[in-house]
């Protein structure tokens, strides 16, 4: 999955992804979370650049908080 935005005016953006909690009745014991982590790319008329990035991290929650500048983007969970 990824995610196109378009920037009109300066922005903070803020991101998260949340897996599962594994003590929740039902959930697969096996389960385990994954990596996760976000990069964002700015496309530029040279192709794309790095706008930022979020370090992977093990757990079930990662939250990240850009500021971004008009253009367009790209977000990789």
């Amino acid at each position: 999955w990824f995610y196109c935005m378009n920037i009109a005016v300066p922005t903070t953006v803020q991101m998260g992804i949340h897996q599962v909690d594994e003590n929740v009745k039902g959930v697969a014991l096996r389960r385990n979370y994954l990596d996760t982590g976000f990069t964002v790319f700015r496309r530029t008329a040279d192709g794309t650049e790095a706008a930022g990035v979020q370090d992977f991290l093990y757990g079930r929650d990662a939250d990240f908080e850009l500021f971004l500048e008009p253009g367009d983007y790209v977000i990789l969970p």
